[in-house]
């Protein structure tokens, strides 16, 4: 007897899972993974200080320890530079890295 399945299963949990195996021992390695992760636990860190900054931030990018992210109000970008240490000691614990040193706002189109 034969099963046939309707769809087919993701693959991505299963690539999470071995990541370690292919992804290249390198800082430039271990950069793509942590900026992989940040989109995934941005919400989730951020979202402890209310839904108001998450809908209001984006993650534009990550270079040698600083991740930048695009605030659409001046208030936004205020709140995360006051609130900065906190937010990168859960974002680093999330990540179960140190990767992350400084928190840069940016406010704009």
């Amino acid at each position: 007897m034969t099963l046939h399945r309707r769809a087919p299963r993701p693959i991505g949990g299963t690539l999470d899972a071995i990541r370690g195996v292919w992804e290249p021992q390198s800082p430039l390695g271990r950069a793509q993974t942590v900026w992989d992760q940040i989109s995934h636990v941005w919400a989730e860190v951020v979202g402890e200080n209310g839904p108001y900054i998450v809908n209001r931030t984006t993650v534009v990018g990550l270079s040698r320890g600083v991740l930048t992210i695009r605030c659409a109000e001046a208030v936004v970008a205020d709140t995360l530079s006051l609130e900065a240490e906190d937010v990168l000691a859960r974002l680093n614990a999330r990540l179960r890295d140190e990767s992350i040193t400084q928190l840069r706002c940016v406010t704009g189109g």
